[in-house]
C-alpha cells in the first residue's frame, strides 16, 4: 500500500475482480476500501499488519470469497460510471440523497 493514493484505482480494480483490497488508511483509500467490509485499512508503513491481514485471508477462504462480493457490488453500485452520472443527474434535480448509490437509497 502505498503512503499517497489520490485516487484508489488500483482497489476498485481489485474489488472488480472480487478480489479483497487492503491499502493505507491515508489519501482516496478509505473513500474506496471500506475497512472490514470490501477489505481492509492498515497503517501506512506497518508491515505487521498488512501481513496479518494477508495471512487472515489466505487462511479463510469464506471471508475472502465474501469480502471480495461486497467489493464487487461495491464498485458496480457506486463508481461505474452509469451510476455516476445517475447519481449526478438525481443531485442536479434536486434530490437530497442523490450522490448515495441507488442501493443505499431503498434501505
Amino acid at each position: 500500500p502505498s503512503e499517497a493514493e489520490g485516487w484508489a484505482s488500483v482497489y476498485m480494480e481489485a474489488m472488480a475482480y472480487e478480489k479483497p483490497a487492503i491499502g493505507c488508511n491515508l489519501g482516496g483509500t478509505p473513500e474506496v476500501v471500506l475497512d472490514g467490509e470490501t477489505g481492509y485499512l492498515v497503517p501506512y508503513g506497518d508491515v505487521d499488519a498488512t501481513a496479518d491481514r494477508i495471512i487472515q485471508l489466505l487462511a479463510d477462504e469464506e471471508m475472502c470469497r465474501k469480502v471480495g462480493e461486497a467489493g464487487r457490488r461495491r464498485v458496480e453500485e457506486t463508481f461505474v460510471f452509469q451510476n455516476l452520472r445517475d447519481r449526478l443527474t438525481r443531485l442536479l434535480s434536486g434530490n437530497p440523497v442523490s450522490f448515495e448509490p441507488q442501493a443505499a437509497q431503498n434501505n
